[in-house]
């Protein structure tokens, strides 16, 4: 049977304004962050298209709204290439997309697949969607063949143990609590030693760093710090967070309401307006996010940020070369602790000899 179309689907969540470019530059109009099908069921209309990019979120409404440019190939085969298939392939989208087409085959690609141990919530792993993996391309290959850099990982302890009964294996339950995590002490000690090592990490300021947290109140509470800080340093670092205060956006248990975070981001917002001469606001918050990208990869005019504090944004399926260090304050496993990893290895000068954690 001859082969009628071929799909790569992206995963919306994943695309920065970089991914979105790139894939656009393929075929205009074909990513972006909406559910907007239109240029999709126009691609669709025309047979002589040999392959389609475009979202899973765009791909499973179009099913589901039975646009009548789907019917032709619901029995053809046709092939579908899913990028980063380790996130967006197990929910409803994929099921939706799996039952129409009768006669479709997939090919994923990941660089952290989910094995049983890191297993979805609904119990599968990579291979239970996919079959059997075809080829592997490791991070010690990559970084044997020169692709990307080595890893270079500094662990500081900011919580000691005290009076702990050495004769027994049970510590107290529920010392891992906000009230310990986000004490103005530890937060200001970690703010302090992010400050004063910061040029040493990123050689004199010549690389930029990400800061990851656990929530929206540890972004706000380091974000606070810093600001705090500040005036106690000749040469205090340009920070800025970002994060989303939706209400249809995946949250954190016990982060702060919708109200209060967007009233925290448009602070951090005008912060970064003063500092970047910029007119952002929480209703052109796209704008904000792709120019913090741009800031992050290259700098505005040698004007870049320093440390950009996230919770999850930025740590997946974002490259930049001038980032090069990592600071970490949240439980990373799996392959959310490689998709962070690996967002500051990419290959630049010989400045930039290894990642620095």
């Amino acid at each position: 049977m001859t082969l009628k179309k071929s799909f790569s689907l992206s995963d919306r969540k994943d695309l920065d304004s970089q991914t979105e470019e790139e894939f656009n530059k393929f075929s205009k109009g074909s990513v972006d962050k909406t559910n907007n099908t239109a240029q999709l069921v126009k691609q669709l209309k025309d047979k002589s298209l040999p392959l389609i990019v475009t979202t899973i979120q765009k791909m499973s409404k179009a099913i589901q709204n039975n646009a009548e440019a789907l019917d032709q190939y619901k029995t053809d085969k046709v092939v579908f290439i899913i990028d980063e298939c380790h996130r967006s392939q197990f929910g409803d989208m994929h099921r939706i997309v799996r039952q129409y087409f009768n006669n479709a085959q997939y090919f994923g690609f990941t660089g952290t697949p989910r094995f049983e141990e890191n297993q979805s919530q609904d119990g599968r792993s990579t291979a239970d969607i996919f079959g059997r993996c075809l080829h592997t391309y490791l991070i010690k290959d990559a970084i044997h063949d020169g692709n990307v850099l080595g890893f270079s990982v500094d662990y500081i302890n900011t919580i000691k143990a005290q009076n702990i009964d050495t004769e027994t294996d049970e510590l107290v339950e529920g010392i891992n609590t906000d009230e310990v995590w986000l004490s103005d002490q530890r937060v200001e000690l970690i703010a302090r030693h992010i400050t004063e090592n910061h040029d040493k990490y990123t050689r004199n300021r010549q690389y930029s760093a990400i800061l990851t947290v656990q929530s929206i109140p540890a972004l706000v509470k380091y974000y606070d710090t810093f600001k705090k800080i500040s005036k106690d340093y000749e040469h205090p670092l340009k920070v800025a967070g970002v994060f989303s205060y939706a209400a249809n956006e995946e949250r954190n248990e016990g982060e702060v309401d919708e109200a209060h975070s967007r009233e925290k981001l448009e602070e951090v917002i005008k912060d970064y307006n003063d500092n970047f001469g910029t007119n952002f606001a929480t209703d052109t918050f796209r704008e904000y996010f792709n120019h913090i990208s741009k800031n992050v990869k290259k700098g505005v005019k040698d004007n870049k940020i320093d440390v950009l504090i996230v919770v999850n944004m930025f740590l997946t399926g974002f490259d930049s070369k001038v980032l090069n260090t990592l600071y970490v304050d949240k439980n990373l496993k799996y392959h959310d602790l490689i998709q962070a990893y690996s967002r500051t290895n990419r290959v630049e000068k010989e400045t930039k000899p290894f990642l620095k954690k």
